[in-house]
């Protein structure tokens, strides 16, 4: 308009104001296509089915503060911890993990017939006691899972993802299969069950491929001090202190826990969907 009431030359004008107009609405359009995907990729991240139920679950971490415990004083408190996470009011069950979600274990498979197991990628595992199932909710749909009688050597078993299974024996039976962990001449482990397959590194991760261990058998390294505790009703949150309160109790000075929500874990890896 400037330009036109001093006289100058116009000619030009139109054309860089509709070239103007035309690339401000292409960058919109690109703003909100992309809003839109970002907000759909949270709510896929958010429905996911994960394999396993964060909701109702409590975590508690003991901190022994570098106390060195012997191996039998170790084992008599890590019952008593487990023993005390039972006795909470509300409590539907509790399991031992040696990992969290999104964090978990990892170890050299051989399987015979198998020239390299690693290529076919990366096995993770979880050792944990018998309730595991239960209190993350995690289907056994094949088989049997942990029990109390998968301890010293008869607790060589294994129950496999439905992708482990795939993976390692296509269009096989896989119970009774055997794999060897850390070395070809290590004894078998046998797989007595099939789990359905869960969300493990991250919600894009297509790989499933995760065994579980029993917490007291002969094959995990490092056994696991985390409990995981399902209540029955309610909200968890509301639990945390009295979690706290009676686990505390057991714990050796100048040891402390500290407790928190599964949920909680999940949601950082949603974080940045949020942001």
């Amino acid at each position: 308009r400037s330009g036109a009431r001093q006289g100058g030359s116009t000619s030009h004008t139109p054309r860089v104001r509709a070239a103007l107009l035309i690339v401000q609405a292409a960058i919109s359009v690109m703003l909100l296509v992309g809003a839109g995907l970002f907000v759909r990729s949270l709510v896929n991240a958010r429905s996911a089915r994960l394999g396993w139920n964060p909701d109702p679950v409590v975590v508690v971490v003991p901190n022994f503060r570098g106390l060195v415990l012997d191996s039998v004083t170790m084992d008599a408190t890590r019952r008593a911890l487990l023993d005390a996470a039972r006795a909470i009011p509300g409590v539907r069950s509790v399991a031992r993990v040696n990992s969290m979600p999104f964090a978990t274990s990892y170890r050299m498979l051989f399987v015979a017939g198998i020239d390299s197991v690693q290529r076919l990628g990366r096995f993770n595992f979880q050792a944990t006691t018998p309730d595991y199932f239960d209190v993350v909710g995690t289907r056994i749909v094949h088989g049997r899972g942990l029990t109390s009688q998968d301890r010293g050597e008869s607790g060589r078993v294994a129950v496999v993802s439905q992708s482990m299974a795939r993976a390692l024996w296509p269009g096989e039976e896989p119970i009774g299969q055997c794999f060897r962990m850390d070395a070809d001449t290590m004894p078998c482990t046998r797989v007595v069950g099939v789990a359905e397959d869960v969300v493990q590194q991250n919600f894009s991760d297509a790989e499933r491929l995760l065994y579980y261990l029993p917490d007291e058998g002969p094959a995990p390294a490092r056994p696991g001090n985390r409990i995981w505790i399902r209540f029955s009703g309610g909200d968890p949150s509301a639990r945390l202190e009295a979690v706290r309160r009676a686990i505390q109790r057991v714990m050796p000075p100048p040891g402390y826990v500290t407790v928190s929500r599964l949920e909680d874990v999940v949601d950082t890896q949603r974080r940045s969907w949020t942001l």
